[in-house]
């Protein structure tokens, strides 16, 4: 899927070191520490981006869809569900129209999966390089980051975004802090 829809592939790269960086630090606390789990995230970031060789407007949205509809051996119906539920909600509204029909405990491990990968997104949005370096606690829905002293003003891009995530998460019912220090 990557060669087929011009994937940029190095930003792919830097996304998924990222995502793997932030499960990593949530995914025992938040009891989602499952291979399926990483390898959902594993695939969202290497075709996260699909959906551009369609229109940039709302090209998660076809991202999602072409992810959904593609004959993908290897891929059963359900993962190619979660992975396009991943894809679609990794920008802007997060709702909780993509999850309907699903139980509790699927919604609820992919609405978490669907966070790791919004914040490895907006950490990696100027698209430099991959960001590991950083401290994350999760308590609950609660996620505290603490990217060091100085990042966000030296990256007022990926301030912006998480700034704006945190109102879209809260819709959601997650809480993320940005330690300012």
């Amino acid at each position: 899927m990557q060669a087929r829809y011009g994937v940029d592939v190095a930003h792919a790269e830097r996304v998924e070191q990222t995502a793997l960086s932030v499960y990593q630090k949530v995914a025992s606390a938040w009891d989602i520490d499952y291979p399926q789990s990483e390898n959902l995230l594993r695939w969202a970031s290497r075709i996260f981006e699909i959906g551009l060789s369609i229109a940039h407007a709302q090209y998660h949205r076809h991202g999602a869809y072409l992810v959904y509809h593609a004959d993908l051996p290897g891929f059963t119906r359900l993962t190619q569900l979660h992975l396009s539920v991943i894809v679609r909600t990794h920008r802007r509204k997060f709702t909780d129209e993509p999850f309907e029909g699903m139980s509790e405990k699927e919604s609820n491990t992919l609405k978490k999966l669907c966070v790791i990968f919004r914040l490895a997104v907006a950490l990696t949005a100027a698209r430099h390089k991959a960001e590991t370096s950083f401290s994350l606690l999760a308590e609950d829905e609660c996620l505290n980051l603490n990217l060091g002293q100085d990042w966000l003003q030296k990256n007022p891009l990926n301030a912006a975004i998480l700034e704006l995530e945190q109102d879209l998460l809260r819709k959601q019912g997650f809480v993320l802090l940005l330690a300012k220090e």
